[in-house]
């Protein structure tokens, strides 16, 4: 019998409404932090299996992440409700949760056309994350409902309360006969 994998983490970022400038998160102060649930990050140090899912190809190289000019995070979590609802994850989801914002928010700025609302930020071979950082590999972001690729390495401040540095790489569009193997939601 195969072993059911749980789905990658998924992060929806809703856009701002337009009567009040507020995003719905904001508005909401993360009451619910959307963390599904998710396959246990590796720790800093352990092995990671080699996986190809189904011969998955990328525009990017690997390796070639590029070092964030400025860093977004900041501003999408200074509300203080924002911040005491990150601050009651755990460590390790807080870490994916920030990282992720800023992931979205560097592929808003590298891509002014591009409208993610979604992001899976890693593959199905995982993530590895330390006490102080996120590396991401095989990650998509989903704009106008096409996922696209997206790699990246975020590091945090030593409470893991805020983004110290980020490096990322944006690839192409993943193939549609991709997305089920790489667990990514249709819709």
């Amino acid at each position: 019998m195969p072993e059911d994998k749980p789905a990658p983490p998924v992060l929806e970022t809703p856009q701002p409404d337009s009567a009040t400038g507020q995003s719905e998160i904001e508005a909401a102060a993360l009451e619910s932090v959307p963390v599904p649930a998710q396959r246990p990050l590796q720790e800093k140090g352990e092995k990671q299996e080699a996986a190809d899912p189904a011969g998955a190809k990328t525009d990017q190289k690997s390796g070639e992440l590029v070092s964030a000019k400025e860093l977004f995070s900041p501003n999408a979590l200074s509300n203080p409700r924002v911040k005491q609802a990150l601050g009651k994850l755990p460590v390790k989801k807080r870490i994916v949760q920030i990282c992720s914002i800023e992931a979205l928010e560097q592929v808003r700025s590298q891509r002014p056309g591009a409208f993610p609302d979604m992001l899976v930020p890693y593959g199905p071979t995982g993530g590895i994350i330390s006490p102080s950082a996120l590396t991401a590999r095989g990650g998509a972001y989903r704009s106008k409902a096409n996922w696209y690729n997206v790699d990246f390495k975020c590091e945090v401040d030593a409470d893991a309360t805020a983004v110290v540095s980020f490096s990322f790489a944006i690839g192409g569009a993943v193939p549609k006969s991709e997305w089920d193997a790489r667990q990514l939601p249709l819709n």
